[in-house]
């Protein structure tokens, strides 16, 4: 692919506008020009017209008659034409040989005269004789003269010629001027690429000139690129903190295995003794084999961030509900909780039932895992005229308000000696919220003080459907009120 300079592009535009108008100047400039030739001819030959009028006398000795006396040499050329005729249409002076049919009628005309080019003339027909001693009827006569265009036609051309090369010595320096301008002009913007490419990942700020900042057509463009960067360092800092929180939880998941593994290799241990120590590294394994999961569960819900479904997608709120309610069922018994949720709300959104019943598991487990035993966990939904509101509500001991911002944070946890008791790897949050945005939702925790923690989401409604499913849960001695 052929590279394309800006500045080129930039200098050829400018010099694609100064041509227009520049050849604009010059056809205006040659329009005036020729108007002000054309006017010029047509006084000079009214101005000989009125000359052959002067000449024009009333005969003496014939009365009633006129005749061509010429007062004063003829300011005339030898290719100068005319004619000068009586009311009856006797020839006075000149020929009459070259007056084309277009003079009748018009004062001026242009015409081709045998081989002598160009001419253009003018008429006065009917003109009044001025020469008269006043005691005779008023005579008239028809005056006609014509000139060569030959010297005026030469004169245009000789302006046009001159304005033509005034026009390409503008153009060429205003070329030069425009590519130096350009070039000055555009130092800041090389300057700002020059910067962005110390930009790495110790240094993620751009060390621009006050300038920059205060152009108005940079300014956007560095404001720009400095949200990029923000954007990038809070994704790479989440990305190293992930990797790094990732291996500290293999490793001690690692080390424990290992620690099992180790106690079970000493000699003189019994038969029990060494089931006991089987029953705990496989405990192990299944914890670090959990863990492995649920880090690609996050990868997975994070890489469908920004993927909003399409309208075709839709599912009902309380079909991934009960499907979340039926998996917990078993944690649910063994903590004695009971859930109340109203499973015949009608409420359809845009998404996917698996995704959406992942996003309810996560934030139920996380509510039953944090509820007193005997307490319960209200779900209710909330039907907007845009949006479907899920509250998951528990009332267990809440979230603390300085780890209330970091909840969602992969493998942050309040308490981790409380967590890592309860087998949570601080993940499931994170995963919901993830899954949650790729909906084009909304995900948020509210914890006021000793009223135990408030699970809101928010989801894109979709039209309401005819039929709704039939929905359906296990009951179990502690109880689900549907």
């Amino acid at each position: 692919m052929i590279r394309t300079s800006l500045k080129t592009r930039i200098v050829l535009l400018l010099l694609a506008a100064q041509t227009l108008l520049l050849c604009i100047g010059i056809l205006g400039s040659l329009w005036y020009t020729r108007r002000q030739i054309t006017a010029s001819a047509r006084a000079n030959l009214t101005s000989h017209l009125s000359e052959l009028l002067s000449e024009v006398h009333e005969n003496d000795e014939h009365p009633g008659t006129l005749e061509f006396e010429p007062a004063a040499p003829p300011n005339r050329s030898g290719e100068d034409l005319f004619a000068v005729r009586d009311q009856e249409g006797r020839l006075l002076a000149g020929s009459v040989d070259w007056i084309p049919e277009a003079a009748s009628g018009r004062e001026f005309f242009s015409f081709r005269w045998q081989h002598r080019g160009h001419y253009l003339g003018s008429a006065w027909v009917h003109a009044r004789v001025p020469d008269q001693d006043g005691r005779g009827p008023q005579l008239y006569a028809d005056v006609f003269f014509a000139a060569p265009t030959a010297a005026s036609t030469w004169m245009f051309l000789r302006v046009a010629g001159v304005l033509l090369m005034i026009g390409l010595a503008v153009l060429v320096i205003s070329g030069i001027a425009s590519y130096w301008a350009v070039t000055r002009g555009l130092v800041p913007l090389r300057d700002l690429a020059l910067e962005a490419q110390n930009v790495n990942e110790q240094q993620w700020t751009l060390q621009v000139v006050p300038e920059l900042r205060n152009s108005e057509e940079l300014a956007p463009l560095v404001q720009a690129l400095e949200l990029l960067l923000q954007r990038l360092q809070s994704a790479f800092e989440r990305e190293r903190r992930f990797l790094a929180d990732a291996a500290h939880e293999l490793k001690t998941s690692l080390a424990i295995q290992q620690s099992t593994l180790q106690l079970a290799d000493r000699e003189g241990l019994s038969v029990s003794e060494y089931r006991h120590a089987i029953e705990n590294a496989l405990a192990d394994t299944a914890r670090t084999h959990a863990l492995v999961l649920r880090m690609l569960e996050v990868a997975r819900a994070e890489n469908r961030t920004g993927v909003i479904p399409t309208q075709s997608t839709k599912t009902l709120v309380s079909t991934s509900m009960v499907a979340a309610i039926e998996e917990l069922e078993a944690v649910r018994r063994a903590r004695n909780l009971r859930i109340e949720f109203d499973c015949n709300t009608a409420a359809w959104v845009y998404g996917e039932d698996e995704q959406l019943a992942t996003v309810w598991r996560n934030l139920l487990d996380n509510a039953i895992h944090h509820s007193p035993a005997g307490s319960t966990i209200e779900v209710t939904i909330e039907v907007q005229p845009t949006m479907v509101r899920v509250c998951i509500k528990d009332n267990g001991e809440g979230i603390p308000s300085e780890h209330l911002p970091h909840v969602f944070e992969r493998f942050y946890r309040c308490d981790s000696s409380r967590s890592r008791a309860t087998g949570g790897f601080g993940l499931g949050l994170s995963i919901a919220k993830a899954l949650v945005l790729a909906s084009g939702g909304t995900c948020e925790l509210e914890s006021p003080p000793g009223s135990g923690t408030n699970a809101v989401v928010k989801l894109r409604r979709a039209p309401h459907q005819e039929q709704q499913p039939t929905l359906s849960l296990m009951h179990s001695q502690a109880g689900v009120e549907i």
